[in-house]
């Protein structure tokens, strides 16, 4: 379900239009169910200023009109019904709806800009750590405006997880001073003292990467970032996946026996 939910948050990356409407999006709240619109009136467009000088032009067409939508999404769970406020920027556009002028057909084009609350990225997982899943939640309230920022918390998601895992952050030079690995290094660590998580190692490696063109300057796209959450969320699994690894152990001992391991009927 998390994947499928990332491949719908990846359609808001380049805006939706009003024809199309909106996306799957998760629930924040229940983690079951999907947002959509309250009613029809549920999205407000605030027509901008410059906009509005621009319309006043006698050979002005619709798609001069853009501003500011905000409005209410509702979870279609009937046992959640959770609201989450959404806001952005919107452009009218031709091709893009049902409103017709002059033999052309135009409609708002959506680009989101806030969620609130966050949306959810990763599969929540009772086995994850919740300090893990706390930033990739802080990282979900700033993607849509500044996706730099968020591939940072992604990041910072990383170190988290690996000091959970005891890997140092640091340690004693030669010249008795305290130097302090980073993150790559750390991965590094973690991948010498876990071999059996060789993979998960290879996947954190790829996420900092992401961070690290958000850190350093680098103009991350959103679709970049969930890139980014979606090799978090797959590591995350081979690490914490307890039900995984027994069906592993399972499979492995079916396959070393050429059979279904069966208990022996006891003696009378």
């Amino acid at each position: 379900m998390a994947m499928k939910h990332l491949a719908d948050l990846r359609q808001l990356a380049d805006g939706f239009t009003e024809a199309n409407g909106w996306p799957d999006l998760p629930c924040p709240a229940c983690l079951a169910g999907t947002l959509a619109p309250k009613d029809s009136d549920a999205m407000i467009t605030e027509q901008s200023w410059l906009s509005r000088q621009m319309y006043e032009r006698p050979d002005a067409d619709p798609d001069c009109i853009s501003g500011y939508f905000h409005g209410s999404l509702e979870c279609r769970l009937p046992s959640c019904g959770e609201i989450v406020v959404v806001a952005g920027e919107y452009q009218v556009e031709a091709g893009a709806g049902p409103h017709e002028y002059q033999g052309e057909f135009y409609g708002n084009s959506y680009k989101v800009q806030c969620f609130v609350p966050a949306l959810s990225l990763i599969r929540e997982d009772h086995a994850f750590p919740q300090r893990v899943n706390d930033l990739i939640v802080a990282a979900s309230a700033v993607l849509w405006m500044d996706p730099s920022s968020a591939a940072n918390r992604v990041r910072a998601a990383i170190e988290e997880l690996l000091t959970l895992q005891g890997v140092p952050k640091s340690h004693i030079s030669k010249s008795r001073k305290r130097i302090r690995y980073t993150a790559h290094k750390r991965i590094e660590l973690y991948k010498e003292r876990n071999p059996r998580f060789a993979e998960a190692a290879d996947l954190l490696m790829a996420v900092k990467w992401i961070g690290n063109d958000g850190s350093h300057g680098g103009e991350l796209g959103i679709g970049e970032v969930l890139d980014g959450v979606e090799l978090l969320n797959h590591a995350l699994e081979l690490m914490y996946d307890t039900n995984a690894a027994c069906l592993k152990r399972r499979a492995a001992e079916i396959n070393k026996r050429k059979g279904i391991p069966r208990k022996r009927a006891a003696k009378n």
